[in-house]
């Protein structure tokens, strides 16, 4: 253990055992950070405190079971509560409505096994697509929500190969290739 210029105990990073405390702090950092972090923990408002916790969006101190697990959180749960993070998803979902349809068609190349690398239409591109059909089904041209639909189905994820459909049509085509659905 070494002494730090301003008189701090010093450690490499890893453990320091006194008695029965256990301190662990990162490497190149004294202890009046850890002591200086825990204080922060203790003052903010997303600490768990007596099995609640705050939520950092409306501010209300709620039981455990009204946040969501995450893996990456500091405590385990996530920092807004479960009805305010509905909201913020939903209002994410009514102000980008092409940003869905981008991420299913990522989760589903990813479940097939392909490359991180393989090309892919973007959010623009979508949008710009629906704004070519005027935001209607390419098959019906009805309007409402739409689905991305693979004109050759298992072929590239690609604006030449990418037209919007409802979820009726899209159904209805299936695994089949355009022409054969047309008809």
């Amino acid at each position: 253990m070494a002494k730090a210029a301003n008189g701090t105990e010093q450690m490499g990073g890893g453990v320091r055992v006194d008695g029965e405390t256990i301190e662990v702090w990162p490497k190149g950092k004294s202890k009046n950070y850890m002591e200086r972090t825990m204080e922060d923990e203790r003052n903010s408002t997303a600490t768990i405190r007596n099995g609640t916790k705050r939520c950092t969006a409306c501010g209300r101190e709620l039981p455990l079971t009204s946040f969501y697990n995450v893996k990456k959180g500091r405590d385990g749960k996530h920092s807004r509560c479960g009805s305010c993070e509905q909201r913020r998803l939903k209002d994410y979902r009514r102000d980008h409505p092409g940003a869905n349809a981008i991420y299913l068609l990522r989760y589903r190349l990813k479940l097939q096994g392909k490359p991180k690398g393989t090309p892919l239409i973007t959010l623009s591109e979508w949008n710009d697509l629906c704004a070519k059909h005027d935001n209607r089904c390419a098959a019906c041209g009805i309007q409402g929500t739409l689905q991305i639909d693979h004109i050759i189905p298992g072929g590239p994820s690609t604006v030449d190969n990418i037209q919007p459909l409802c979820s009726s049509c899209n159904q209805s085509k299936g695994q089949r290739e355009k022409p054969s659905f047309y008809e």
